[in-house]
């Protein structure tokens, strides 16, 4: 997941968004970036720079401290959907994990129809869970986002994915 830890600032904090963020430590005391937003990436900041070379490339760039109990709940989350589909899941990182979809929980013949799953699910857990979304809205926009996204929600029955969802 790109950008994950900055992503989630920006997410709980929206005076964030749209401006160049970095979760890591203070350029002060020689720190580092874990993680760098889309904006602050367009600076040339990146993981594992250290603070200071970032501020100096970016002099309104914007630090925060790491929260990983937050993040590690998060990631928890989403590996709970991969499990859905394999046993086989490897995380490497709570941002990145690798998953063995070779016989599968679904018995889906394709990869790449497992993938659309997944990412169809992921996208319903940010609506249903992390999205600050009234409750009368969720169901008018899961069947936008399928209207929208036709290729991705191929295969996939409508009502069977709202259900799947609920279950997060």
């Amino acid at each position: 997941m790109d950008a994950f830890y900055a992503s989630v600032e920006q997410r709980d904090n929206p005076s964030y968004r749209g401006k160049p963020l970095v979760v890591g430590g203070s350029p002060n005391q020689r720190g580092v970036v874990a993680a760098a937003s889309y904006e602050a990436r367009k600076f040339g900041i990146h993981s594992a720079m250290p603070s200071v070379t970032a501020i100096a490339k970016c002099p309104e760039l914007i630090f925060v401290r790491p929260r990983f109990d937050i993040y590690r709940e998060i990631s928890t989350s989403i590996h709970a959907i991969f499990k859905r589909y394999s046993d086989l899941v490897e995380g490497v990182a709570l941002d990145e994990a690798y998953l063995d979809v070779t016989e599968n929980k679904q018995n889906i013949p394709y990869a790449s129809t497992i993938a659309r799953h997944i990412y169809v699910s992921l996208i319903a857990y940010l609506i249903l869970q992390l999205l600050s979304i009234p409750e009368q809205w969720r169901h008018t926009l899961l069947y936008k986002f399928c209207y929208l996204q036709p290729c991705m929600c191929q295969k996939i029955s409508y009502v069977h994915w709202f259900e799947e969802m609920m279950l997060c």
